[in-house]
């Protein structure tokens, strides 16, 4: 959600390495902007670093760092702050950390061959609308693409983060486009449209062309990735619903197609961009691939 381009990418898979954390221990100051962050090691960096400085600027008042660093509160307007503090030419004082983020996105890119959850999120960027914007929805969605793509600096990017539910994700998408105009791209679970599936009415009629890729895994997929009891995991965690988004699609009048490859996946976006109805696209997964292939690159990274 910074617009950054993620300078550095694949963020969360690199800082598992031993590298990573030997030279970030050697930071002096830490500026951190806005609220909370998304990768799970990131945070655990945010948390465990102890520079000398630790700034936080945000234009809304109040604690920010759970991790309670001692340091500076700057409330101020990002951008505005950012114009009065430009960043200065200096020699780089990590270089290893590129190195360390272009070699594991290149085990990103060797490994995710597999049509899946994980190389849709990787791919991300190439299904971008130009002059558009994107809609990432929470759980694992906004944490695959933050772990593993490297979007356009620049690139309007929109999310409902809060605390990380899946309330009104559908509505919210719609209103970012009615807001702006552009053509958009929404990517949710399949549990947060079912959870706002009514809002599927708002894209009936949009100023432009409007695409929400569904990624069904079945349920909570996010729940495979962190330490919930195995027997009651898909009851109580995942809660896989067994359900189709074709009638939905249809019920409103939306454009449908259910891709089965990355190639497929092209032609649909390529069409869908041109049309001026809404296209739903719904992406049926292995519901516990997206969580694996991601445990599996830490491993790769790490080794």
């Amino acid at each position: 959600l910074s617009q950054t381009g993620q300078p550095l990418p694949c963020a969360d898979l690199w800082l598992a390495h031993p590298r990573a954390a030997a030279l970030l221990a050697q930071a002096q100051i830490v500026v951190q902007f806005g609220g909370s962050l998304t990768g799970k090691r990131v945070l655990q960096w945010q948390s465990e670093c102890r520079p000398q400085e630790y700034w936080v600027v945000d234009p809304l008042p109040g604690r920010l760092d759970p991790a309670h660093h001692r340091g500076r509160r700057i409330v101020a307007d990002i951008s505005a702050w950012l114009e009065q503090h430009p960043a200065r030419p200096a020699m780089p004082w990590a270089e290893p950390l590129e190195g360390l983020a272009a070699q594991t996105q290149h085990i990103v890119a060797r490994e995710l061959t597999e049509w899946g959850e994980a190389q849709v999120a990787h791919r991300l960027p190439e299904l971008l609308p130009a002059d558009g914007q994107l809609f990432l929805g929470n759980s694992l969605t906004v944490r695959l693409v933050d772990a593993l793509a490297q979007l356009p600096a620049g690139y309007p990017v929109y999310g409902n983060r809060g605390a990380s539910g899946i309330d009104g994700l559908v509505s919210t998408a719609a209103g970012v486009q009615r807001a702006t105009g552009k053509p958009t791209l929404a990517v949710l679970g399949d549990l947060s449209t079912l959870y706002d599936l009514n809002a599927l009415a708002l894209l009936r009629d949009v100023p432009a062309p409007f695409v929400l890729i569904v990624v069904n895994n079945n349920g909570g997929q996010i729940f495979s990735m962190l330490p919930t009891p195995a027997r009651e995991r898909e009851k109580f965690y995942c809660m896989p619903q067994n359900v189709s988004f074709a009638p939905a699609a249809a019920m409103f009048s939306l454009n449908y197609d259910a891709p089965e490859s990355l190639a497929a996946l092209k032609e649909t976006m390529t069409r869908a961009w041109r049309s001026s109805v809404a296209t739903v696209i719904e992406l049926r997964v292995p519901e516990t691939a997206g969580a694996q292939v991601f445990q599996r690159l830490l491993k790769a990274v790490c080794a």
